[in-house]
């Protein structure tokens, strides 16, 4: 199996010849050959820090313990090519704020990993230059909803700032998506976000607001966050209008708390809800590494450990074994069903025409 690094997709070959621009994966002395021996893509949440003041913010809103110093960021981003990851997300907070955000990028995209972003895209014009040019591969840039509201959210001005970083980042030929965030204040201009993602050239995906962070304060919960039920009454309108034949996704909310319409064993990666648990993984801003990519939507008490005492390989090892012994069978489709073990149903679709599930962006 190689992975292509130009069309950034996994490529299922019958021989061991190797493909110009992609490089072999070789799995781990000693691992099961019915599992990933690295997760595909690694969410890496540089800081808590952020230029901006969100009341929803996700990543703070807590007492946290000390960062990563930077030295232990490159020393997982080396052990993670090493590993043979494909992908590292770089998170935050906003990561850009980080003081070794563009050596951070560099060092990735040298280990010959893609680097994606998440961001609120409000750059100053400096910023925005360095980031055009640098090895960033993908950006989702968050967009709250039209530019009052989302000004009313964020700050004025970075409605336009984030608009103006999607056209020119996909003008230098960076692969850009806007995440929105659905919540009560914005339920009803979903159809402008799509308009103005279509107006951009770019996909848009919507995300429900969970009670994490900011957002888990009581009242605001109450007043802001849609229940799974509504949040898939949400979807299926949003499905039943045709929305998503127009480059528009949904970040399904069973994915964190409901397998019910999961499609069992047989599943494809787009129908296989446990997919992000068993090819992704997670360290915060503090080190504490999550199975399925999660970081702050998840109890503190699932991390399998630090990378600042453990290696990532090992880390990846516990963390598959507590998803496949511990999380994915407290849900009863699950306990049903061998996660893993789908992996070799899922290989036969990843083939050079096929595109990248986009449960693994």
């Amino acid at each position: 199996m190689v992975y292509s690094t130009k069309t950034r997709r996994l490529e299922v070959t019958g021989s061991q010849k190797r493909v110009s621009d992609a490089r072999e994966v070789s799995p781990e002395e000693g691992a099961s050959t019915d599992a990933l021996t690295a997760p595909m893509k690694i969410f890496l949440g540089l800081t808590r820090a952020c230029d901006l003041n969100c009341p929803f913010c996700f990543a703070r809103g807590g007492e946290y313990g000390s960062p990563m110093t930077a030295q232990t960021i490159q020393q997982v981003i080396r052990q993670a090519a090493q590993m043979g990851v494909f992908e590292v997300r770089l998170t935050g907070g906003e990561p850009t704020v980080h003081p070794d955000f563009f050596e951070i990028v560099a060092s990735i995209g040298r280990l010959g990993m893609n680097v994606s972003l998440n961001t609120h895209g409000s750059y100053e014009p400096q910023l925005l230059r360095k980031l055009i040019t640098s090895s960033v591969d993908d950006v989702r840039v968050s967009i709250d909803g039209p530019e009052e509201l989302h000004d009313a959210l964020r700050g004025a001005g970075t409605f336009q700032r984030a608009v103006e970083a999607t056209r020119r980042l996909k003008a230098a030929g960076k692969r850009v998506r806007l995440n929105t965030m659905v919540f009560r204040d914005n339920r009803d201009v979903l159809d402008q976000i799509v308009a103005l993602a279509e107006e951009l050239g770019v996909p848009v995906r919507f995300c429900p607001m969970r009670p994490i962070g900011r957002a888990r304060r009581p009242a605001f919960a109450r007043a802001h966050v849609f229940s799974v039920e509504e949040w898939h009454r949400i979807e299926d309108d949003l499905a039943g209008r045709g929305l998503f034949q127009k480059n528009v996704s949904c970040f399904s909310i069973e994915d964190l708390e409901d397998f019910s319409r999961c499609m069992g064993p047989e599943a494809g990666l787009d129908e296989a809800h446990c997919s992000s648990w068993i090819t992704q993984m997670g360290i915060d801003p503090e080190g504490e590494t999550y199975a399925g990519g999660r970081i702050d939507d998840v109890d503190k008490s699932l991390s399998v450990g630090s990378v600042r005492e453990t290696p990532l390989g090992e880390l990846w090892k516990r963390a598959l074994e507590d998803v496949t012994r511990r999380v994915l069978p407290r849900f009863p489709r699950c306990a049903a069903c061998d996660p893993v073990r789908t992996w070799q149903v899922w290989l036969g679709q990843l083939t050079p025409r096929a595109s990248r599930s986009r449960h693994l962006y």
